[in-house]
């Protein structure tokens, strides 16, 4: 009986390992078996609805909402590409995003297919466009004389033009296009032309599509205008503009954005050349005649005329303070979704002209986890359904703003939807790994019961690292069969399987030596 059980075992093994290995078609009526008792999910996809725009303008970011038909609370996996990424991108959430091209309007393909129903493809067309304005609004400086329908500047002064779209909103096309007599003017700018030239009369067009404004001018000689010229000697006033805080009285401003200035003798706009110094430019910087804040603080600046005529101007600069935008999760009426288990990069992003952007971030670590990855960017990850918040602080020691976002966790139908789906194929395959190990593992130990050395421990740690060899042996050996693969976790099934038919058969010898041992005592 001794010979016959290491025979049987060694047999055994080798067609373990070889059946593991390479597998085998023997197993497929064994499996088929075995699926019969487990439900199989099928996911047909019959149709996916979009509710698609009849137009979406370029450089501007939408989300397509969509219905898979039937709706049954199943992740489809649903998959998103453009067919004309020259026209536009797409991405896996479903937000699109159109180009900039030469033509006015263009139509790109996108195509729709599904991890879960390999058969389903949809393409549907988008179709996107530039949007112009209707009307533009000229502005010129109110220093420019106007009679009738005609401006008067000066020679060597330069007009600066200013403009505003109608309507003022979504519009892609911003930026008309100007046109002058060259031999009148010289371009410093896109807006701004100097007059190098006499004329009792030019005009410059502005033009946008089909919109074209007309502005008349007059250039004389500013030495012609002894009124201008006394006017132009000092100022007595200043104004300074910035960007949601213009006209100061308090001399206030913000270091989000650059600060401009207009000089006035009384109500009258000073146009003479002047320059501006800054008394820290640590704090305030200074670039054609631009204020650029660097930080906050108080910091003074010196404005001089050519004649030496000067004033100085006390300004205080402080931060302002904005709340970042939080950007990776969807925003759906006030608050986000997230799953449990599952993981998402958020971003916490400023406003392009804020300069302070130090944060401090409060959470409920009982609901989430969140994971610094760099200044402004966390990996969240929810921990258990509920409905909780991230308060997000921006503070500078003088100021404070706290925003707070929602974030709602739910429970994730996607791991439990996964592993209904693939129940099929997993539970056949760990209880084949489990019942073969489990009958390695009891003609493995009817092996060492028979061959055990005097030293128990000895006997027992062969025992287990043969369990943990073979197991490891067939995983390794997968590695160089093609269309086969490795993996830890069957390792760990096999080992299991293992364990579980020596203690079989370990419960099964107990049994019997204490029923043989209840015999002879009687």
């Amino acid at each position: 009986m001794k010979k016959i059980s290491l025979i049987i075992f060694s047999i055994y093994t080798v067609f373990l390992v070889l059946f593991i290995t390479f597998g085998s078609s023997a197993a497929a009526p064994i499996y088929a078996m075995m699926s019969k008792f487990i439900k199989k999910t099928e996911y047909n996809i019959r149709n996916i609805e979009f509710d698609l725009n009849d137009n979406y303008l370029i450089e501007k970011e939408y989300f397509l909402n969509y219905t898979v038909l039937p709706n049954k609370n199943v992740d489809y996996e649903i998959k998103f590409e453009s067919l004309d990424p020259d026209i536009f991108t797409v991405d896996e959430k479903g937000y699109i995003y159109g180009k900039r091209t030469t033509s006015d309007n263009t139509v790109g393909r996108l195509r729709i297919t599904s991890n879960k129903d390999l058969n389903f493809e949809k393409i549907i067309t988008l179709n996107f466009k530039k949007s112009y304005p209707t009307d533009i609004k000229v502005h010129l400086d109110s220093f420019y004389k106007k009679e009738e329908d005609i401006y008067t500047t000066y020679l060597n002064f330069p007009i600066n033009f200013s403009y505003s779209n109608i309507p003022n909103t979504e519009i892609t096309e911003t930026k008309p296009i100007i046109e002058f007599d060259e031999s009148i003017f010289k371009k410093n700018s896109d807006y701004s032309l100097t007059p190098t030239t006499l004329t009792d009369e030019t005009i410059v067009y502005l033009k946008q599509k089909d919109v074209v404004k007309e502005i008349k001018i007059k250039v004389i000689n500013m030495n012609d205008d002894l009124e201008m010229m006394e006017k132009n000697s000092s100022f007595n006033k200043i104004e300074f503009y910035q960007s949601g805080n213009n006209n100061n009285k308090d001399f206030i401003y913000y270091t989000s954005s650059n600060i401009s200035l207009r000089l006035l003798n009384d109500d009258f706009a000073i146009i003479v050349p002047y320059t501006v110094t800054s008394a820290n430019e640590e704090i305030l910087k200074v670039a054609n005649n631009y204020l650029i804040p660097q930080k906050a603080g108080i910091v003074d600046i010196m404005i001089s005329l050519e004649n030496g005529f000067n004033q100085t101007y006390t300004l205080i600069l402080k931060n302002k303070l904005v709340s970042p935008k939080l950007e990776g999760l969807e925003i759906k009426n006030g608050a986000c979704d997230i799953l449990i288990g599952e993981k998402s990069l958020i971003n916490f992003v400023f406003p392009n002209d804020a300069k302070y952007k130090q944060i401090s971030v409060i959470y409920d670590n009982s609901c989430l986890t969140l994971t610094k990855t760099s200044e402004l960017q966390y990996q969240l990850e929810g921990i258990k359904a509920s409905s909780s918040v991230i308060k997000v602080i921006v503070d500078d020691g003088e100021n404070k703003i706290e925003t707070t976002y929602t974030i709602n966790v739910n429970e994730n139908k996607k791991v439990l939807f996964f592993v209904k789906s693939n129940l099929s194929t997993i539970v056949p395959k760990i209880m084949g790994h489990l019942v073969l190990f489990i009958v390695e593992g009891i003609l493995a130990l009817w092996v060492t019961l028979y061959y055990h050395s005097n030293k128990k421990v000895l006997s027992v740690v062969l025992f287990m690292a043969l369990g943990l060899f073979l197991g490891s042996l067939t995983e390794v050996m997968q590695l160089f069969i093609p269309g086969r693969s490795g993996k830890i976790a069957d390792v760990i099934v096999d080992f299991i399987g293992y364990l579980l038919g020596a203690s079989l058969l370990w419960l099964v010898y107990i049994i019997f030596k204490n029923h043989k041992k209840h015999h002879l005592h009687e």
